[in-house]
């Protein structure tokens, strides 16, 4: 595991965690809380048990109970648990665990499938999902005010693994203003990947010394752009960021950024070939420039595996779009 995966695995955990023993509190109506937690990977379990030792409920005298269902997993993975936190014995279910609450509270980890998957299915259930847009409809999620604050929660948890200052309150306005531009156009991030975004975006400010301003904190978040599905985009507005947003996603999707119908990457490359780029100023860009970046779209265009953030991060938005610019390619707009 590459020490960024391992970073994303630590933020995730800490954030699942967190959200965890607040929803235990929650159910302090219930004498007996617990709660089935699935669909984390193994490095995020460890976080996760790892975040919830000694921790206790509101007005509890114990810790909080985990249980961890890892069957086929190497016998030394968690093997430093300690009571109350257990690794499930082979001939357990985490049912017997469920029938056997005590006011402590309950977390009961299933990793992979389990035998009793369709039982613990009653048990009041966290996922993945959870961690930015838990109990809140997709189609609501633009309406809820609910995923700013776990988004807190996650950032809170990035910026502790870098820096011990406090955290500028630019940065969390600049993150969820680009969140929200998502969920405006209904595109939920994959949480992975949302998770290494708000790591790099901590590690981009956290390179400047001193107090951060709100323009170093926008510099800082749009360093990290590459890191989600988006071309670099050193224009990107926050104070309004779906049109250009859009347009970003658009193109990564294979589409035409301004009417969205789909486009082959070959003829983007025919495109690339014709194209004569200009400047901020309108100036015709020097040609050793122009094909430096011409160089960069063909490797992107002609990859035969997934892009990563450097190929993104390569070349920026605002030339992508010329690209789609009849006056640029001298012929019509492509995808038109």
């Amino acid at each position: 595991m590459s020490a960024s995966e391992s970073r994303q695995a630590t933020i995730i955990g800490r954030t699942a965690a967190t959200l965890l023993v607040a929803e235990l509190n929650d159910s302090n109506v219930d004498e007996k809380p617990a709660v089935r937690v699935v669909n984390f990977l193994p490095a995020e379990v460890e976080a996760i048990a790892l975040g919830l030792a000694g921790v206790k409920l509101r007005d509890r005298s114990d810790p909080v109970k985990v249980v961890v269902a890892a069957g086929g997993f190497p016998d030394e993975y968690l093997e430093s648990l300690e009571p109350p936190q257990f690794r499930l014995q082979s001939d357990e279910t985490l049912t017997i665990h469920r029938n056997r609450l005590t006011s402590s509270g309950q977390v009961l980890i299933e990793l992979g499938t389990q035998p009793d998957a369709e039982t613990m299915g009653e048990t009041h259930t966290f996922g993945d999902h959870d961690l930015l847009f838990s109990g809140i409809e997709s189609a609501d999620r633009g309406e809820s005010t609910e995923w700013q604050e776990r988004l807190r929660v996650m950032l809170d948890h990035a910026w502790s693994l870098h820096s011990s200052k406090d955290k500028p309150v630019y940065l969390e306005d600049k993150l969820s203003k680009l969140l929200g531009a998502f969920l405006e156009l209904g595109v939920t991030p994959a949480i992975r990947t949302w998770a290494a975004f708000v790591d790099q975006a901590v590690i981009e400010l956290v390179k400047i010394d001193g107090h951060w301003n709100y323009l170093q904190t926008e510099e800082a978040v749009r360093e990290a752009l590459a890191t989600l599905p988006l071309f670099a985009d050193s224009a990107l507005d926050f104070e309004n960021p779906v049109r250009r947003l859009e347009h970003n996603l658009r193109i990564n999707r294979s589409e035409n950024p301004y009417t969205g119908k789909h486009i082959d990457s070959s003829q983007v490359v025919d495109l690339v070939d014709a194209v004569i780029f200009l400047d901020e100023s309108d100036q015709e860009l020097p040609s050793e420039q122009a094909e430096h970046i011409k160089s960069e779209m063909k490797e992107f265009l002609e990859r035969s595996a997934d892009p990563d953030a450097a190929m993104r991060g390569a070349v920026e938005l605002y030339y992508w779009l010329q690209l789609f610019d009849k006056e640029r390619t001298q012929t019509r707009r492509l995808g038109d």
